[in-house]
């Protein structure tokens, strides 16, 4: 059977919801909220349904490739750290993931190609960009470059699908760059200890505990200086300035959380609220041209 769990209604919730952890579930959900409403400021309102599902589902199943991916590159170092991970604990299988993520990757490629050749350059790239974080330049002082790649081509893509292209969208390298470094290191925040003990010397791992989070508030206050300034001429500057604002505020209070509650809840909590802050920014930085 596909899954793999105690017989019972109980076991089998608990084995798919086991699959579903696999994905990066919170990471995936940011990632297709953001490509909605990026979406939906591309098209200047609501866009055709279907062009919209497809535009979402080439994010989304790349977005469960990689994270399925990262799972499995992990596995022998998290049988040393993390027990009750889904792959570790038995609760999830790895030759099913493998071929989850394999089907998944195809279909986003597939549903990239219905967007024409510009769609599958996208699909391919964006996918490309999460492998090569996964399996070559995770846990080295280069793994935010595929954030950088993979961000970009995030706002990038609904303009692209929708063939609608916004002269402001030119910054966008600009202001990913320190927004790459802002995610990498507050995804990073909970695996410092454990991956510093088996000599994985990654970004966050370098700089270490105690600096890492002020590194990381510093990388998103550049972020949203940048985003304020080349926003300047846009026509929505209060809905900038609120986003701004906002996006501020939720990385100070992680920031603060970080230094007065150390521990695995305040490092989730900050991974989720800094990866907020960054798409909020995203969406109030180009609505002011749109």
């Amino acid at each position: 059977m596909l899954l793999s769990c105690p017989c019972g209604r109980g076991g089998l919730m608990r084995s798919v919801w086991a699959y579903i952890a696999l994905i990066h579930p919170f990471a995936v959900g940011m990632v297709v909220l953001t490509t909605a409403i990026l979406a939906l400021l591309a098209a200047g309102g609501m866009p055709p349904a279907g062009a919209l599902l497809r535009l979402i589902g080439v994010v989304l199943l790349s977005q469960v490739c990689v994270g399925i991916t990262n799972e499995l590159h992990d596995l022998p170092i998290d049988r040393l750290s993390k027990p009750g991970k889904p792959l570790v604990s038995g609760q999830a299988r790895p030759e099913y993931a493998r071929i989850a993520a394999a089907l998944a990757g195809l279909g986003s490629l597939l549903l990239g190609l219905s967007f024409g050749p510009i769609g599958l350059l996208f699909a391919v790239l964006g996918t490309a960009a999460g492998l090569i974080y996964n399996y070559q330049l995770k846990g080295t002082t280069l793994s935010w470059l595929p954030y950088a790649l993979g961000f970009s081509l995030l706002v990038l893509w609904p303009f692209a699908a929708l063939e609608r292209w916004v002269p402001a969208l030119g910054y966008v390298w600009l202001i990913v760059l320190p927004a790459s470094v802002t995610l990498n290191l507050a995804q990073s925040l909970g695996d410092i200890e454990s991956d510093t003990a088996q000599g994985i010397r990654g970004l966050a791992q370098r700089i270490g505990r105690r600096f890492a989070p002020a590194a990381m508030a510093v990388a998103a206050t550049l972020t949203i200086l940048l985003a304020v300034l080349t926003g300047s001429s846009g026509s929505r500057q209060s809905l900038l300035l609120f986003a701004a604002t906002a996006a501020f505020s939720l990385v100070l209070m992680s920031t603060v959380r970080c230094y007065h509650r150390p521990g695995p809840a305040s490092w989730l909590l900050t991974w989720r609220l800094v990866a907020a802050a960054m798409a909020l920014l995203a969406a109030g930085w180009l609505g002011t041209f749109l």
